[in-house]
Parts: C-alpha cells; sequence; structure tokens
C-alpha cells in the first residue's frame, strides 16, 4: 500500500517537473544563462612562515621566551600568528590566541626539559577558523641554579 501511495505521489509531481524542465530549456535558448565564472581562491593565504626566539634555546626555567612569527607570502601586510607549546605528547598549551605581534612564553613552573613550539599563521583577512602555514622547533628548558647565600660565623669584627 505504501509503495502505490508513493508512486501517486511521483506522478503528481511530474507535470511540475516538466514545466520547470521547460522554462530552463527555454531560458537556455534564449542565451539568458550567464557565462561560467572562472575558479578563483576561495581565501587569501599565507605560503610561508619562520619562527625565531628570544633568547635562544636552551635557558633556566622561569625565563621569559619571546617568539616571533614572520610570514611570507600573504596578501596582507599584517597577518595574523598563533602560539603554541606542547607539553606533552598530544597535550598542547595555547600560548597566545590569534594576534599581529609576538608571545612571550611564561615558563615558570614548567620541567626542565625539551618542549616543541607551535606557531600558525593566517592572513589577517582569511575568513578561515584554521591556518595557512604553520611550523614548530624544540626549545630547550634547563633546571634553574638555585640562589646561594654566604654569610660567615662567628661574625668578623
Amino acid at each position: 500500500m505504501a509503495a502505490a501511495r508513493r508512486v501517486r505521489v511521483s506522478l503528481r509531481l511530474l507535470p511540475l517537473l516538466a514545466l520547470v524542465l521547460a522554462g530552463l530549456a527555454l531560458a537556455g535558448a534564449a542565451g539568458q544563462f550567464p557565462e561560467p565564472v572562472a575558479a578563483r581562491a576561495l581565501a587569501p593565504a599565507c605560503t610561508g612562515l619562520t619562527f625565531s626566539t628570544s633568547p635562544a634555546s636552551a635557558q633556566p626555567q622561569g625565563t621569559p621566551v619571546t617568539i616571533t612569527g614572520t610570514a611570507s607570502g600573504c596578501p596582507d601586510p599584517s597577518p595574523l600568528y598563533r602560539y603554541w607549546v606542547q607539553t606533552a605528547p598530544n597535550t598542547y598549551q595555547l600560548i597566545q590566541d590569534w594576534t599581529t605581534g609576538a608571545a612571550t612564553w611564561n615558563t615558570t613552573g614548567m620541567a626542565p626539559g625539551a618542549y616543541w613550539l607551535i606557531v600558525w599563521a593566517k592572513d589577517a583577512s582569511s575568513p578561515t577558523l584554521g591556518y595557512d602555514s604553520g611550523n614548530g622547533a624544540s626549545y630547550s628548558l634547563t633546571a634553574a641554579c638555585p640562589s646561594v647565600s654566604v654569610s660567615a660565623s662567628p661574625a668578623s669584627a
């Protein structure tokens, strides 16, 4: 019974479909369809990325590290950067969300060892949530030297 009903509905729509197809055929014959548009890029994109750290690796834990991205090939002169650090396998910490400048990684409380710094870049006018270009490099933190105080006992006169 359901199959017969489906056929009846389809047959009712057949005249409408024929009318639409006839209208499209007439419009095409009259040249009313626009010419095809050439393909173009959906969004501007940065094509390359390098970054530097100051001070250079390796530094004692607790040292603030400035990370500066430099994107190339971006149509906009002020690309956006997003900075990350990989703190453990499959664990990432955002250092700085999208910004046009550098970022400072606060290493206070970080354990000595190797970390992977990651920088993403995208054109400022890009509507994408992702990134156009990315780069990463290792950075090492060493154990901070404990402070040392000197005193004399007994006190000298």
